[in-house]
């Protein structure tokens, strides 16, 4: 019998439910000082505040009300910028920023290491306007709350179980916006799923041939240039706890500037600039240019919430976040990818499900630029196909596959087939998967439980369809761990 291949790719790190930006932004920068050469006097303070929430106004959240964005134009925001040093956004052809679109959200405060859970909020949120669906009102911390569920306690009970319980052990956990696009996949936040996620990594670095400093994560300068103007903002990491002196005031222009290869905080990439000045840095880079982001340490730091970020300085997995309200329910087996495998040009695997109601789209999960993947929709269990879709994707991630006609359903089988890997959970019991330092009084691993039922869950082999339970598809060289479910998701009208 063929037995699937595992594989481990780069992209695993980010498309994963594991923590990309643990424990960050638990120490937050001072208050930052202005070197340009002629010392500019400032009113505003860019001390960060973690202890509370900054309390944004729900007064815009209700669909009848015409969002008005808290700023109109980019320039706004830089109230103390030198016009005679730097102009920003002076030439559309060689920058463009969505604050002069129109569109722009409120910053935000973060609590504790969320900077992942308000990061994703933003990029939501932006995209939500982009796409024409308005401002939508979404709490950060509910989304921490729903990724590290408190009440999942039950012994047998599938999930990511918490060695503790508290808030500041869940606002310190850490996390990445891969983790946000997985969970609200099928839990939605104030009635929005997460539909789409493109994590933006080139073929090169798909395929580990990338140079050394570079970074497995890391999308070329133009890739994320072109996907800002024609796609929407990015979540990106970048490294901004470690060295809170790296950030400076230039001539009215906050930035930061780092060397390391490494990253511990995630921001939200609203604009660029070619001409933005390298002299601004205060580890002066090779090159002009830099990006301009919004981070979540408050309207009083940085440039009213953003800063410059050198196109020099190393950033990690650009991703999307694309939500909707468009679906009532959704249902999955899985809770975590935690595994990719490939049988060989084809890989397909299938979930069995009793579950009565309109069915109206599958989601699932790709890790290799420009895959195919084909939905079909099954009556009973391998039945007639009700259902069948073909969908290539430019980029991997997460992604929503809408079917063309919604189908009524009660009992069904849902297959996916794809010319790349198929995200896996592992079977688990209560494995111990990571344990956190002393900063927050960790001293238990958190534990996730996971596993398939006989009859739920199939993959295909030379042999035909085969289900996950069979012990002989495991112990061999090339899959030693059995897997649970595949990653499927059902969304429902």
């Amino acid at each position: 019998m063929h037995r699937p291949d595992r594989k481990t790719i780069p992209l695993a790190a980010a498309a994963c439910l594991s923590l990309v930006f643990q424990g960050a932004c638990s120490r937050v920068p001072g208050p930052s000082q202005d070197i340009s050469e002629t010392s500019m006097e400032l009113t505003e303070t860019s001390e960060l505040q973690t202890a509370e929430p900054e309390e944004v106004e729900d007064t815009q959240s209700a669909e009848s009300e015409e969002y008005v964005p808290p700023f109109s134009e980019a320039n706004e925001i830089f109230s103390y910028g030198d016009q005679d040093y730097f102009v920003p956004f002076s030439d559309p052809e060689r920058s463009f920023c969505y604050i002069d679109e129109g569109i722009c959200v409120p910053v935000m405060t973060q609590v504790g290491g969320t900077c992942w859970a308000y990061s994703s909020v933003v990029t939501m949120q932006l995209q939500n306007l982009i796409d024409g669906g308005g401002f939508v009102q979404i709490d950060p911390l509910e989304i921490v709350d729903i990724v590290y569920d408190p009440d999942l306690t039950g012994d047998d009970e599938e999930g990511l179980h918490l060695a503790q319980q508290s808030d500041d052990y869940r606002y310190g956990l850490g996390g990445s916006y891969a983790s946000v696009a997985m969970t609200m996949a099928y839990t939605p936040v104030n009635g929005y799923y997460v539909t789409d996620s493109d994590i933006l990594v080139s073929q090169a670095q798909l395929d580990n041939e990338y140079e050394e400093g570079e970074g497995p994560g890391v999308a070329d300068i133009g890739t994320i240039q072109e996907y800002l103007r024609n796609s929407g903002p990015l979540c990106v990491g970048v490294l901004a706890e470690m060295n809170p002196q790296d950030y400076h005031m230039v001539h009215g222009y906050m930035t930061l500037s780092y060397s390391d290869e490494m990253t511990d905080h995630l921001v939200t990439i609203v604009g660029y600039d070619d001409d933005f000045p390298a002299s601004a840095f205060i580890h002066r880079p090779a090159r002009d240019g830099a990006w301009l982001v919004q981070n979540s340490w408050g309207s009083y730091s940085g440039n009213s919430g953003y800063c410059w970020i050198s196109y020099d300085c190393y950033i990690e997995y650009p991703g999307s976040l694309t939500i909707s309200n468009g679906y009532t329910d959704a249902f999955t087996y899985n809770h975590d990818v935690s595994e990719q495998v490939s049988t060989g040009e084809i890989t397909s695997v299938a979930s069995v499900y009793d579950h009565e109601g309109t069915l109206a789209a599958v989601g699932t999960e790709t890790f290799d630029a420009g895959t195919t993947v084909t939905v079909e929709v099954r009556d009973g269990q391998f039945g007639e196909i009700l259902s069948e879709k073909t969908v290539t994707f430019d980029w991997p991630g997460y992604h929503t596959i809408e079917l063309d006609e919604e189908i009524s359903v009660e009992e069904f089988t849902v297959v996916i087939r794809s010319d790349g890997q198929v995200g896996f959970e592992i079977w688990s019991y209560g494995d111990d998967i990571w344990v956190l330092g002393e900063e927050y009084g960790a001293t238990e691993g958190c534990t996730v439980i996971s596993y398939a039922g006989e009859g739920q869950s199939f993959i295909e082999t030379s042999e035909g369809w085969t289900d996950i339970t069979d012990e002989s598809l495991y112990g061999g060289p090339d899959l030693e761990k059995p897997l649970a479910d595949p990653f499927i998701v059902l969304l429902f009208r």
